[in-house]
Order: C-alpha cells, then sequence, then structure tokens
C-alpha cells in the first residue's frame, strides 16, 4: 500500500528508542519531515546513522515530561520546520518489574510521567491547532500489559491503560475536526533475542518494523474512519 505523507511534519515522541527509530523511519520513507526529542548528548550518531540509509531527522533536546520544555519545543519544530500534523507518543520506559508492596512512589511517579503526562504536554499545545487545520493524527503507543497485566507491572500497566482512556475521550472530541485519536497496543516486541513465549499462537516474537507499519497507515488518509480505537498487535497472544 502505498501512503503519502508528503508536506507532513510528524513528531515522534521517544524516536531514539528502537521502536521509536522505526516509526522515524517508515514515516520518513512516506514523505513526511519527521522531528524527534532526546535528552542524551550522542543524537548526532543516532542521526547519521539514518542518514546512511537515507533518513534524516531532525532533533531537539526538550524534556517532555515538563510543560514548559513542550511548549518551547512545539514553538521551535512549528518556526523551523512547520505546523504538526502528526503525533506520536512512544516513549519506551517499561521500568523494572517490582511487587506492588515493595514500589517506591518513585517509580509509580515516572511511569505515569512517562507516558501519561507527556502525552497531555503535547496535545495540550497542539490539538486545537490541528482542530483549527482540518488534519491531525495522534497515535499512542501502549502495551499488551494494559489489556491483560502483569504481575509486578502495576505501574505501567496502569499508565498504558490510562492512555488508550485519554485516546478515546480525546477522539470524541476531535473527531468532527478531521482529527483521530488511535492507540496500539504491542504484545512481545522484545531487545533482544528472547525465547518465544508458547502463549503467542503466531510462534515468533513481533518486529518493531510491524508497528511502524501500523503507524504510517494510521497517519494517512486511507485511515480517515479509524478513530477511537485500540488496535492489538501481538500475534494473537491475547484477543479481545
Amino acid at each position: 500500500m502505498n501512503i503519502n505523507l508528503q508536506n507532513k511534519v510528524a513528531l515522534v515522541l521517544g524516536g531514539t528508542g528502537p521502536v521509536g527509530t522505526a516509526i522515524c523511519k517508515q514515516l520518513s520513507s512516506s514523505g513526511a519531515k519527521v522531528v524527534t526529542d532526546y535528552q542524551t548528548d550522542n543524537i548526532e550518531q543516532w542521526q547519521n546513522d539514518l542518514k546512511q540509509s537515507g533518513v534524516e531527522v531532525t532533533a531537539f533536546k526538550a524534556d517532555i515530561t515538563d510543560f514548559d520544555s513542550c511548549i518551547k519545543l512545539v514553538a521551535t519544530i512549528e518556526e523551523t520546520v512547520g505546523q504538526i500534523d502528526i503525533i506520536v507518543n512512544s516513549p519506551e520506559l517499561v521500568g523494572e518489574p517490582q511487587p506492588f508492596h515493595l514500589m517506591d512512589k518513585s517509580q509509580w511517579d515516572d511511569s505515569l510521567s512517562t507516558h501519561i503526562d507527556t502525552i497531555f504536554n503535547v496535545c495540550r499545545n497542539l490539538a486545537e491547532k490541528m482542530s483549527n487545520r482540518g488534519f491531525g493524527r495522534i497515535i499512542n503507543i501502549s502495551s499488551i500489559i494494559s489489556r491483560m497485566g502483569q504481575a509486578g507491572h502495576t505501574h505501567h500497566a496502569a499508565a498504558k491503560a490510562g492512555l488508550h482512556g485519554f485516546t478515546m475521550a480525546l477522539a470524541q472530541e476531535l473527531a468532527r475536526k478531521g482529527v483521530t485519536v488511535n492507540t496500539i497496543s504491542p504484545g512481545y516486541f522484545p531487545l533482544v533475542e528472547q525465547e518465544v513465549p508458547a502463549t503467542i499462537p503466531a510462534a515468533r516474537a513481533g518486529k518493531a518494523d510491524e508497528i511502524a507499519s501500523l503507524v504510517d497507515f494510521l497517519c494517512s488518509e486511507k485511515a480517515a474512519y479509524i478513530n477511537g480505537t485500540d488496535i492489538a498487535i501481538n500475534g494473537g497472544q491475547y484477543m479481545h
């Protein structure tokens, strides 16, 4: 399927992570101008690696868990790249497993701040602008854990489930304005080679490119009638 995102500006939050990188590559290959945030200082190497494969991503240093930092990030992107048409929320903090009775408040706060605060901080600055222009795509990367839970991950499950609650509510507010808001809930996508759980009917792990292809489609005009959904991509591990 040919996806055309020419003249669209896509902000990929958490774009330097493995899944975020795949999303940046895919959106760029479809013609979008891709922008991401970063906090570490080795961003040049990441950008150079992408350039070798013909992908150029603009990166700005920002703390996306801080509202004022996001105001500055959005203003800088609009001034230097253009108006933002697409937001992909994909920070990749899973958090260390921790039994709930041993969990520190800081672990809970870190998970909710990374996944929930970030999407508020950015969307609060962009949703109305998208509505006024009559086009926008907001995609939140959640997790299979939000659907089925997992012992030791109450913080992660709560944050990821909260993302889809946000998705459904905002989708209803913006649907008449040409803006769609959707959630993607990936299953088993290990960053290193691991044994595939027997609970996955597909008998294999997922690939970051598969998430990226779904994001690409949801960003397009072809997906204009898909709104407020939570799309599972888990090889049949959990069906609901």
